[in-house]
């Protein structure tokens, strides 16, 4: 699906609305293992900004964050589904 406006409390996230560009087609701050999911720059589909990005079981993007012992993390994230063709 579409994921955007990604914020993270109680860690530090980079480029959680994906709008800061990085390299080989992935937003700055995130990484690819497998194949990276599609950096899309559309303001209709973005739920903040112009730009989102569309993952998959195999199209992934990852990023690390740190977190301490006791201290609470939340993360939230905007999805939008992609309808499947009948």
């Amino acid at each position: 699906g579409y994921m955007d406006d990604l914020a993270v409390t109680g860690a530090t996230l980079v480029n959680g609305d994906f709008e800061v560009p990085g390299r080989k087609g992935v937003p700055n701050g995130w990484r690819s293992d497998i194949r990276p999911g599609l950096w899309i720059h559309d303001s209709k589909l973005a739920a903040s900004g112009e730009y989102c990005v569309k993952t998959s079981h195999n199209d992934r993007l990852a990023q690390e964050i740190t977190v301490s012992k006791g201290r609470t993390v939340n993360v939230r994230v905007k999805v939008r589904g992609v309808a499947v063709p009948q």
